[in-house]
C-alpha cells in the first residue's frame, strides 16, 4: 500500500529522492510493519491460551 502510494504520488515528478517524501514513506512503512507485528503477536498469544486451556481440560474463553 505504501509503495503504491509512493509511486502514484511521484508519477509525474522526481521527488522520490526528496527527504520530505521518503521520510514520510519510511515512517508510514515502519508503522504498518509494527502494526502487523502486534497483530501477529496477539493472534499467537490467543492461540497459545486456547492450547493451554485445552491441555488443562478447561474450556477456553474466546
Amino acid at each position: 500500500m505504501c509503495v503504491t502510494g509512493l509511486i502514484m504520488g511521484n508519477l509525474y515528478n522526481s521527488l522520490i529522492y526528496s527527504g520530505e517524501v521518503m521520510g514520510n514513506f519510511w515512517i508510514l512503512t515502519a508503522l504498518m510493519a509494527r502494526y502487523r507485528d502486534f497483530a501477529e503477536r496477539e493472534q499467537l498469544e490467543a492461540k497459545r491460551q486456547v492450547e493451554r486451556a485445552e491441555l488443562d481440560g478447561v474450556d477456553a474463553l474466546v
